[in-house]
């Protein structure tokens, strides 16, 4: 147990790097990467707390389903903060329209994608005779939950609070505008 939770806290880290550089890469900012990390890492705080009230013991599996965590809430994130930007433009640098459009476009997308995955996952606690079974379809529902939620509030929250700039550039590697030519001249530049 203890080298599980002393490892648990070094492939987080190790993953928080992975989607810092990633991300800071992609958007042509260290400011997107901070957006996009807070969210996912509250998500894994609440993960954390959901897993001492359900009484769920931090070991490997746990520690799977934490990692999984991130990697559903980046995708959110990435998803919505990429929406953001390309309407940023096309609502002429209006960031309360911006993050509306995004809300009610790319958002809707994510609470339907999470909410399908939910119904799915769900009865994996209720049907199943392992108790490894149902307490990771417990804990899978409630990080993609959590996930979610953050993403659709916490995200915008921060977008709205911070106003980054990295919103009007249009060399970012995500969003409808990727030009290949210009991504692999951006990748040969690196």
């Amino acid at each position: 147990n203890d080298v599980v939770e002393r490892y648990h806290w070094v492939i987080m880290g190790m993953v928080n790097g992975a989607v810092l550089i990633i991300s800071a890469f992609a958007y042509r900012s260290f400011v997107a990467a901070f957006i996009l990390l807070i969210p996912v890492n509250l998500s894994n705080l609440l993960l954390g707390a959901c897993i001492y009230l359900l009484g769920i013991g931090l070991d490997i599996n746990a520690g799977i389903v934490a990692v999984i965590g991130v990697g559903v809430g980046i995708d959110y994130g990435i998803y919505l903060l990429s929406r953001i930007c390309e309407e940023y433009t096309v609502q002429e640098h209006d960031i309360k329209r911006a993050i509306y459009a995004a809300l009610t476009t790319t958002g809707k997308a994510i609470m339907f994608t999470a909410t399908i995955m939910l119904v799915g996952i769900l009865p994996w606690h209720f049907m199943s005779d392992l108790k490894f079974m149902a307490d990771m379809g417990l804990l899978l529902v409630a990080v993609m939950l959590i996930n979610m939620v953050l993403s659709l509030v916490v995200l915008p929250m921060l977008v709205w609070f911070i106003k980054p700039s990295f919103l009007a550039r249009e060399d970012l590697i995500v969003g409808q505008a990727v030009d290949i030519p210009k991504l692999a001249r951006a990748l040969d530049e690196s």
